[in-house]
């Protein structure tokens, strides 16, 4: 059963209180956070290390990770998959150049492709 959560804080302190209530709530339903698979992250913040625990075991602490299908990294934050996925766009914009030209195809379909 795929639970996959993402927890936010403005610090490692605030980070660890959280960790450690979603340690407890997931506990009281019968759940554990497994941490073979549980990473951290300080994203934006270049190599800063940090230590956060589950049940005294220390959490592996990432520099890059994908979630929801974006890339977060430690050193750009999201700055760099945003370009990314500019340039996909510009690239499938760029591939629909001739349909948008077209003088074939009617406004009122490229509006509806669009």
């Amino acid at each position: 059963m795929p639970n996959d959560i993402a927890v936010l804080a403005e610090n490692v302190t605030d980070l660890q209180v959280a960790v450690d209530r979603t340690s407890i709530v997931s506990t009281r339903m019968g759940m554990r956070i497994n941490t073979s698979k549980t990473e951290t992250q300080f994203p934006g913040k270049g190599d800063k290390r940090f230590d956060i625990q589950v049940n005294g075991q220390c959490l592996h602490q990432t520099g890059r990770f994908i979630y929801l299908g974006g890339t977060i990294s430690s050193k750009e934050g999201s700055e760099a998959d945003v370009s990314r996925r500019i340039g996909i766009a510009r690239g499938i914009f760029h591939a629909l150049s001739k349909v948008w030209t077209s003088k074939d195809i009617k406004k009122s379909t490229k509006f509806l492709r669009y």
